[in-house]
């Protein structure tokens, strides 16, 4: 994204202050929550600090290209919102779980990923959004099969 940001825009200080602000969001976080939530300090802290690009690009864009396309609409927020919601969850069940052996955490990791992406699909996204990503999906070449005409 942010070499596409470059070639739209041709604004490498606007790129450079944004870039800056989103690694001291990143790095000022890191000590705050790394010491008391471990690694789930430092996940919450990366995920900050790339917010901050995933919010300033489209903003700064918007002004440069001078359109009216919001970026912060329902189909945009919600993936985003569902997975804060996951991972808040994460956090609090996390404590409860107690991994004994290699099957146990290959089993709930399994059955986790598993139901963690059937409710994203459902709930995280919308109609539209998951078509989208099927169509992308479906273009894909999977081990050179050649896919039929439609």
């Amino acid at each position: 994204m942010d070499g596409n940001f470059i070639n739209v825009t041709l604004d490498m200080a606007t790129k450079v202050i944004i870039t800056a602000l989103s690694s001291l969001v990143t790095i000022a976080l890191a000590f705050l929550l790394v010491e008391k939530y471990h690694i789930m300090g430092m996940a919450f802290s990366i995920l900050a600090g790339r917010l901050v690009l995933t919010i300033g690009y489209p903003i700064i864009l918007k002004k440069k290209m001078n359109e009216g396309i919001s970026f912060f609409n329902a189909d945009n927020l919600r993936p985003l919102l569902v997975a804060l919601l996951f991972f808040l969850l994460a956090n609090y069940i996390s404590g409860s779980i107690k991994i004994e052996n290699w099957f146990v955490l290959i089993g709930i990791g399994s059955v986790t990923a598993l139901v963690s992406a059937l409710l994203f699909w459902f709930v995280g996204l919308s109609k539209r959004s998951r078509r989208d990503v099927f169509a992308v999906v479906s273009k894909v070449k999977f081990l050179g099969l050649k896919q039929t005409e439609r």
